[in-house]
């Protein structure tokens, strides 16, 4: 896989950051869901890496302010699962644990079952 791909990832990647922090929401999902094709067509057997992790959240968020709840969830859930399942340092930072389980959470909470958020 070429140095190419992941500058072209990383680029929609930072896009759809900027669009959601200005609240361009329709693109940044647009951004983000396009990582996510690079990602899958360049590398279909990593199930497991903080970039797939990473994106996936960035999507659950953007689903979170569009109020699709349950979307946004799923998203959440997704990426929790890849980065529980990432060895090395990344684990060993526990922020990015907590910030899935508290995105999972709010998406709970959001759909008033107070009971799993």
């Amino acid at each position: 896989h070429s140095k190419n791909e992941l500058e072209t990832f990383q680029y929609y990647f930072d896009s759809g950051n900027f669009c959601y922090k200005v609240n361009d929401l329709n693109r940044a999902l647009d951004y983000y869901e396009k990582c996510l094709q690079i990602y899958s067509f360049n590398y279909p057997s990593n199930k497991n890496s903080a970039y797939l992790a990473n994106n996936l959240m960035n999507i659950g968020l953007v689903l979170l302010k569009k109020r699709d709840y349950n979307r946004a969830l799923q998203n959440f859930e997704k990426s929790y699962k890849i980065k529980m399942n990432i060895s090395g340092d990344y684990l060993n930072n526990y922020y990015n644990i907590a910030s899935s389980l508290n995105n999972i959470g709010l998406a709970y909470y959001y759909t008033s079952d107070n009971e799993k958020s």
